[in-house]
């Protein structure tokens, strides 16, 4: 918050779309990961356990 008050008024708009932009990005890459941990870890249990 302390760096926003340094910022002037007019690239705000701009910091938070760059800020906003990281963020979904970065949001994304979690989600992506989770995704493949997920389908890891089924692929693992139907190698281990292939009745269940």
């Amino acid at each position: 918050m302390i760096t926003l008050t340094y910022l002037p008024v007019s690239s705000l708009p701009l910091f938070i779309r760059i800020m906003s932009n990281r963020v979904s990005r970065l949001v994304l890459y979690v989600i992506r990961c989770q995704a493949r941990m997920v389908q890891g870890y089924h692929t693992i249990k139907l190698a281990r356990y292939p009745d269940i």
